[in-house]
């Protein structure tokens, strides 16, 4: 995305000896954004926002992403409660983030297999389930009165 560090990260970018393994892009629909993703292997977020319920982590699991979050908020609540696959480092700690990006590389194999394994997490989060879930709750509790 666009924001306050766009130019500092481009120059950084320019400098990198990964720099024809980055790109920048501005906003994408979905069936571009889509197109874009597919031969990518990791999803990194680098948010510093405590979001609750980060749908972006889900989309890249479903997208067969591994997830690479910050250790705090949704995002950890995601990665390790809802999906129960990912990697997680140390918000605003490179050398953190790099040990778990050497981890994926040397281990990508395993960790795919593992995503592949996980794939029906996803469905089980879908909107029929969870009413039937909430349903359910709400059953129990009526029949304590």
């Amino acid at each position: 995305g666009q924001g306050d560090q766009e130019e500092k990260l481009k120059e950084l970018w320019g400098k990198s000896r990964w720099k024809t393994d980055i790109s920048f892009r501005p906003f994408l629909p979905f069936d571009q954004l889509f197109n874009e993703i597919k031969n990518a292997k990791y999803f990194s977020m680098s948010s510093i926002w405590y979001e609750n319920a980060p749908m972006v982590i889900l989309e890249a699991f479903d997208a067969g992403l591994i997830p690479l979050v910050p250790d705090f908020g949704g995002m950890k609540e995601t990665v390790e409660q809802v999906l129960r696959f990912g990697r997680t480092y140390k918000s605003n700690d490179l050398k953190s983030w790099k040990e778990e990006i050497n981890y994926l590389e040397k281990n990508y194999a395993d960790e795919y297999a593992r995503l592949e394994r996980s794939r029906g997490i996803i469905e089980k989060l879908g909107t029929e389930n969870y009413l039937k879930r909430i349903s359910h709750e709400y059953s129990k509790l009526k029949g304590r009165n």
